[in-house]
């Protein structure tokens, strides 16, 4: 698919394919987001609450063809659509949600394990039929500006953590660790494969591939891979509540990425490190953390297991510094940048410092 405001998208396509076969074209892969040049100063258009950013489609798609249009996409960077909307019109805001910059905050609806509602989707359901419709007129509406991502599948861990609370969830992996097992299975077991089919045939329809903001576009089916409810919970709790689920979700996807957030989380590498079939880990040290260049031997660790992984929101400086220390094949980095003229330097660099067959294990 060719995108309108991305004249080099085709050269970027085959970057990010190699990277996620841990190969190099002519330099690592680089996402690297600014103001497009001219639109240095342009406001995104205005929503009157925050219950019509987060639910009216007519707007969502409104703003994203203009950040398209005012937003310059180098290297690897590519537009894909953030917010699905809703299906249905949200005339008032519903009971239990409260909408926030940055999320949708709903109360957890699991009182106690006796009366459990329906988890998840169901792929059986007319309201599931109405919401492939409405994925059908985005895409048709995204084709040839912007990608679209795989939403409504579960997420493992965090899904449930939603549904129960999160101090709640941890009592009750020690006070119904059952419970918790059938629920989790059923948000994670069969049920979630069919979801995913279903919807992955709407978007490869149309799609050579999808993404995730921010994260990778990759030519073939993949997900949002993460459980952040694991940075509360030890590395046995996460292996024996969590791990089979997480396993069955790579397997069935064609490229893999799992977003690893916060320091605390580091538990758990290990134990993605020796899931062979995943191909990516995105490491965030978290909020008050200190930077990449302080956690080099965990992207160490991860290239060296075979793993590709993702270095986010660094700046060039930190970028030179984390090339000359680890291995090029598999690494990716976003760097945000204040001008075009910025960006297109950080490209220029990262071409300059590749250096392929790297070894510096």
């Amino acid at each position: 698919m060719d995108l309108a405001y991305k004249e080099d998208w085709p050269e970027a396509q085959k970057r990010l394919t190699a990277w996620w076969h841990r190969e190099i074209v002519d330099r690592v892969c680089v996402q690297v987001h600014a103001p497009r040049r001219g639109f240095e100063h342009v406001e995104k258009p205005a929503y009157a609450d925050l219950r019509e950013y987060w639910t009216d489609y007519d707007y969502i798609r409104r703003e994203m063809l203009h950040t398209c249009e005012t937003h310059f996409f180098g290297g690897e960077a590519v537009p894909i659509l953030k917010r699905l909307g809703s299906a249905v019109p949200v005339k008032s805001t519903p009971p239990g949600v409260t909408y926030r910059e940055d999320t949708v905050w709903r109360e957890p609806v699991i009182k106690d394990w006796d009366n459990v509602p329906q988890l998840g989707m169901n792929p059986d359901s007319e309201a599931f039929e109405v919401y492939l419709q409405h994925y059908r007129r985005v895409i048709d509406d995204a084709y040839g500006y912007y990608y679209v991502p795989l939403q409504g599948p579960a997420v493992t861990g965090d899904t449930l953590r939603g549904l129960r609370g999160s101090a709640e969830l941890c009592m009750d992996l020690i006070d119904y660790p059952d419970k918790v097992k059938a629920a989790e299975n059923e948000l994670i077991g069969p049920k979630w494969h069919r979801i995913y089919d279903r919807i992955w045939d709407v978007i490869s329809a149309r799609m050579d591939g999808t993404g995730y903001a921010y994260l990778a576009w990759a030519p073939g089916r993949t997900f949002c891979l993460q459980n952040d409810f694991s940075y509360m919970i030890s590395n046995e709790m996460f292996r024996e509540f969590f791990l089979d689920g997480l396993v069955r979700q790579i397997e069935h996807l064609d490229y893999s990425m799992y977003h690893l957030d916060g320091v605390e989380a580091l538990r758990h590498l290990d134990s993605l490190l020796e899931i062979e079939k995943l191909d990516a880990i995105q490491f965030i040290p978290g909020a008050g953390s200190k930077g990449y260049v302080y956690y080099i031997d965990v992207l160490r660790r991860i290239l060296k297991a075979g793993k590709c992984t993702y270095v986010v929101a660094v700046n060039l400086k930190i970028m030179e510094q984390l090339m000359a220390e680890l291995p090029h094949e598999g690494l990716m980095f976003s760097v945000f940048c204040k001008s075009q003229d910025e960006a297109e330097h950080v490209l220029k660099e990262a071409k300059r410092l590749t250096t392929p067959a790297r070894r510096v294990f």
